[in-house]
């Protein structure tokens, strides 16, 4: 008897868990019809559209992504589709040829659409209801970065909401974690350009992305877009955030990330050819990876850190100014955090070297403070697209007034006079612009530091600086000429003579 019962019980269970699922496909079949509905022309298209804008007003869309996290995986596919068709509505409706675009709802539009769907799938990932399969959110995330890339990256709330959520329990961080692995590294770069504008904090992108970006493969193509493309690099903040996120996942990775860049930075190549804005993000990178290394990892580090950093210097300091100062600046950090010996030399840009100083400190992680979301005040999307007309109009009006602002500099600046009775038909008599208040143009003459300047300048009979050189030689002969090889002096000397027998230097 008792065996019996235990059968009919687990039948029981086995027939409540099929009319669930049942359940589950109805109301997504109900849904995807609708979907179906609203992109195919007939006389209630507009009705279809307006009954799918009210259920994701109501947030009963929240309702279909929970039930569609709950299905087996073999409905993956099907997912995947609706998914792709409720993303695309705005796309395959708004300007349709025979639709009264009067009567579509403001909310198909995809600013507010965007707000939308990500508000409903807030809820849903808030609901307890939501079960382990995360194909759903991760194709919903997916698909809005295709289709409108700058709505979601723009949504602060959606930001907001994920730093808070995955401070709720770990079901949360372990849900989001496997929903952000299944994305492309693509779309893990906008998440992670996103979240380091809204929520720069180490400890953040850590329960959001977990190991997505350094799993084999996807970190290598996360430090080539630091490098080449300088990812993150907006600010010193970012970088030291995006360091930390991956000190906090490997602790290893900043020292091997420390050694590439010093060895990037120590390239002739790069020093001479880099563009000054990468070289500071590189220097911010240096800076913040020392500053996340332990006391044992700087001992490892730190002799080949001091000999690849000193072998760079060389080209550093015969770079322009502002690159020999950078170059400097990061020597003298870096050198003082690993205990070299630093120099004596004088450093004129002080901003830039106490920014490099704070980024050498180490961890500092910043508050997780952010801005409440409360998902029943309808996330704010009624106020999305009157927000964006209000700063269109105020841009438009802010040109228009820059226009008549140079306009009238420019009718005050020529007095342009034009005699309406001349008889004089000749279209090449144009009026001269009045260049009385113009600035003359100065080319740049950086100083000459070095004897190989000087070299160049004398051994190029179309420099303007000879002369300079001539007056410079004097003072480097007494201090550089001592160091060189001795074969320079009869080279330097046969070129003294020879710019002395031209007649414009006698």
């Amino acid at each position: 008897m008792h065996s019996f019962r235990l059968v009919m019980s687990e039948l029981s269970i086995a027939s409540l868990s099929l009319s669930e699922d049942m359940l589950v496909m109805k109301s997504m079949s109900a849904f995807e019809d609708l979907l179906l509905l609203v992109i195919k022309p007939s006389p209630d298209q507009i009705l279809h559209i307006t009954s799918l804008v009210n259920s994701l007003k109501e947030n009963k869309l929240s309702e279909i992504l929970s039930k569609a996290a709950s299905s087996p995986d073999s409905e993956n596919s099907r997912i995947i589709k609706m998914v792709d068709n409720l993303v695309r509505v705005p796309d395959r409706t708004i300007s349709m040829i025979g639709l009264d675009q009067s009567k579509v709802p403001l909310e198909i539009y995809p600013n507010i659409f965007c707000s939308l769907l990500l508000r409903n799938m807030a809820v849903a990932l808030n609901s307890e209801k939501t079960s382990l399969n995360p194909i759903v959110f991760s194709s919903l995330i997916r698909q809005l970065f295709v289709t409108y890339p700058q709505q979601i990256a723009g949504k602060r709330y959606w930001w907001f909401f994920l730093a808070k959520w995955t401070l709720k329990n770990n079901d949360a961080v372990n849900l989001c974690q496997k929903i952000t692995e299944m994305l492309e590294m693509s779309v893990l770069e906008k998440i992670l350009l996103a979240l380091l504008k809204y929520t720069p904090n180490a400890h953040t992108l850590s329960r959001i992305l977990g190991r997505s970006l350094i799993e084999e493969g996807r970190y290598n193509l996360l430090v080539q877009s630091m490098f080449v493309r300088d990812l993150a690099g907006d600010s010193s903040v970012s970088i030291s955030c995006l360091l930390g996120y991956l000190n906090l996942q490997d602790h290893s990775l900043v020292s091997k990330l420390l050694k590439k860049a010093i060895e990037v930075w120590s390239d002739e190549v790069e020093v001479d050819q880099g563009d000054y804005r990468h070289l500071v993000i590189l220097s911010w990178m240096i800076c913040s990876a020392v500053g996340h290394l332990d006391d044992d990892q700087q001992i490892d580090v730190k002799e080949l850190v001091i000999r690849v950093l000193m072998k760079g210097m060389v080209f550093w300091l015969e770079a322009s100014r502002d690159k020999r100062l950078l170059g400097m600046s990061l020597a003298t950090v870096v050198l003082q955090k690993l205990g070299g010996s630093v120099p004596e030399w004088h450093l004129e840009n002080n901003n830039l070297l106490d920014q490099l100083e704070f980024l050498a400190k180490g961890n500092r992680p910043a508050s997780e403070e952010y801005e409440e979301v409360d998902l029943d005040k309808q996330w704010e999307t009624e106020n999305d697209e009157q927000f964006i007309l209000e700063n269109s109009l105020s841009s438009c009006k802010s040109n228009e007034i820059n226009q008549k602002e140079n306009l009238i500099q420019v009718s005050e600046k020529t007095h342009v006079k034009v005699d309406l009775d001349s008889d004089d038909d000749d279209e090449d008599d144009l009026v001269a612009y009045d260049m009385s208040d113009d600035t003359p143009y100065v080319k740049d003459s950086p100083p000459i530091h070095y004897l190989r300047d000087v070299i160049d300048h004398l051994s190029n009979l179309e420099s303007d600086r000879q002369e300079d050189c001539l007056i410079a030689i004097q003072k480097l002969s007494s201090t550089h000429l001592v160091h060189e090889d001795p074969s320079l002096v009869p080279e330097l000397l046969q070129l003294v003579l020879a710019v002395n027998d031209q007649p414009a230097l006698r």
